[in-house]
């Protein structure tokens, strides 16, 4: 399956907390990069995200905010969720 790469970690956050699994991440100096699995779900949120037409259930979208921010400040480099 092709792989979805992004370094916008609201759109990131946004995907997660739509049910798109992060398959990985990896850290370079201050920025993270993570991946996901490119399907059609996915191009259609990044499209409603990108758009304004997105709707997100505010404390699962907070929740993913705060586990994400964890990731990006481990001391590790990559990894799995």
């Amino acid at each position: 399956m092709k792989a979805f790469l992004t370094k916008d970690f609201y759109l990131s956050a946004f995907l997660i907390a739509n049910d798109i699994e992060l398959l990985e991440y990896v850290k370079e100096d201050v920025l993270t990069t993570f991946k996901f699995n490119d399907t059609e779900k996915l191009q259609k949120l990044v499209r409603e995200f990108y758009g304004g037409q997105n709707v997100v259930r505010t404390m699962k979208y907070h929740m993913v905010l705060k586990v994400l921010k964890s990731i990006m400040h481990n001391k590790t480099t990559a990894g799995t969720r």
